[in-house]
């Protein structure tokens, strides 16, 4: 695998990953779902690790359907 097809793939993940991550922060669910899914290290890498972080603990705590989003912009 080349440089370029390794920079190109990184830009085609990138516009898929951002409007998830939009919509994450709107759903924590969605985090949760991708977690059971296919893994933590996927959802680490697609969210990024303190997002993940932080929804595991607000379900820990019971509060993920709260509508409690931190990186939330409105």
């Amino acid at each position: 695998m080349s440089v370029d097809s390794v920079a190109i793939r990184a830009v085609e993940l990138g516009e898929v990953a951002q409007p998830l991550r939009s919509r994450a922060a709107a759903d924590h669910q969605l985090v949760v779902d991708h977690i059971d899914r296919y893994g933590e290290p996927s959802a680490q890498r697609l969210f990024t690790r303190a997002f993940v972080a932080q929804v595991q603990r607000l379900a820990d705590l019971g509060h993920l359907n709260l509508g409690c989003a931190t990186w939330e912009r409105r």
